[in-house]
């Protein structure tokens, strides 16, 4: 289960927050424009990144995410979903911006770098 760790509110009244998701393996710190979840509670939507280059094949079938700086991540995850370029890291579901190279399957591992992930 992936749940709400911390919320630091950029604009409270709009609702624009960054916020730190976990699922007790991996943490993400998302940006969203308007969110209304709470600390502690769980989170179940989709994750859109903004991927910085290509999604590349991974040589390495593990997941890994590592925070190089502020927003950014790279990130080796396992397709989900080719068609609608979800990948999967953990128990998030990433939508990859840059799409998934069409010689690649699901259940092969990509690797992309994430300028920034964010919650609709």
């Amino acid at each position: 289960m992936i749940f709400v760790k911390k919320i630091e509110w950029i604009d409270i009244d709009t609702k624009e927050a960054d916020v730190t998701l976990s699922d007790n393996q991996y943490e993400l710190v998302c940006f969203s424009d308007e969110f209304f979840g709470k600390i502690g509670g769980k989170f179940d939507d989709m994750l859109y990144a903004i991927v910085d280059g290509d999604v590349y094949k991974s040589e390495d079938n593990l997941f890994l995410v590592k925070h190089l700086n502020n927003f950014e991540y790279f990130i080796i995850a396992k397709i989900f979903d080719k068609t609608r370029n979800i990948a999967q890291v953990g128990e998030f579901l990433i939508n990859i911006g840059g799409g998934i190279p069409n010689d690649l399957e699901n259940g092969e591992f990509v690797e992309f770098r994430a300028r920034r992930i964010d919650i609709y």
